[in-house]
């Protein structure tokens, strides 16, 4: 895909300033060993990128001459990743980049963290489902756009993940069993990793049983829709987001409504 990227001097109409610009951005130039230039130049000797559309958007900056083609180079690599990072950005090619050091997220209870990341994966099955519906009618347009929706929606559940630990660190929320159990402090988080759970299954399962108080059959096809979307998601991610079987999605859509609506909608 051909990258856009913007002048300095029409980044000047955002909010932001120049002595912030040039405090907050890493040059990049392709004539070095590192790829980053050290050497004092002008802010209009450069180009910068935007990594997502908001007008706070951490941008990094290119020699001026650099090509489309080191620019896409340079926007796919772990350097890239990693200058965002520094910023206080998640970063993937191809999707916004999201901040992951909002405090608003990092002062998350676990049991809010939780609800956050189902809600999130419930965003990212709906696509899933609507993936296969492109899928099957031939759609394909659409069906990137789906591919690439739940990208995104995945990037921005993890960016909701993190926290500060007793060190003052910035890092993501453990949901692993096995690496709570291997921590020092084994039972504050075990605690905040059950609440968490609860969390996450009280997202998945409010849809679940209001459909099932509306109608008992609406909460099956609901559960059903629900499995087929996570098959696909399934499916992608196992192949880089290439390739999904449609139905395959749809075949499991049954055993996962059988389970979805017995210990959810069918408690009712």
């Amino acid at each position: 895909m051909a990258v856009e990227f913007e002048t300095y001097d029409k980044f000047l109409t955002t909010s932001q300033s120049r002595e912030k610009l040039d405090a907050t951005l890493t040059p990049y130039d392709s004539s070095t060993p590192t790829g980053f230039s050290s050497a004092p130049r002008s802010s209009e000797d450069y180009k910068y990128v935007a990594l997502n559309r908001k007008p706070d958007a951490p941008k990094i900056a290119f020699s001026k001459d650099a090509s489309d083609e080191e620019i896409t180079t340079f926007l796919k690599s772990g350097a890239a990743q990693q200058a965002a990072r520094d910023m206080g950005y998640l970063y993937t090619f191809g999707l916004n980049a999201r901040r992951f050091d909002d405090p608003d997220d990092l002062d998350d209870t676990a049991l809010t963290k939780g609800f956050k990341a189902g809600w999130s994966g419930l965003k990212q099955i709906g696509q899933g489902a609507l993936g296969t519906i492109y899928d099957i009618v031939g759609a394909e347009g659409l069906e990137d756009l789906s591919n690439k929706a739940i990208q995104q929606y995945q990037l921005d559940g993890a960016a909701k993940q993190f926290y500060t630990n007793s060190k003052g660190e910035i890092v993501p929320f453990e949901t692993s069993m096995e690496k709570v159990f291997e921590s020092d402090e084994k039972f504050s988080n075990f605690v905040d990793w059950l609440a968490f759970n609860v969390g996450n299954a009280a997202a998945t399962s409010v849809p679940m049983f209001a459909a099932s108080v509306i109608n008992p059959a609406l909460a099956v096809g609901l559960a059903y829709g629900m499995g087929v979307g996570d098959s696909r998601i399934s499916q992608l991610e196992a192949t880089g987001f290439t390739n999904a079987n449609a139905g395959l999605s749809l075949a499991m859509g049954v055993p996962y409504a059988a389970v979805e609506y017995m210990f959810d909608g069918g408690a009712v």
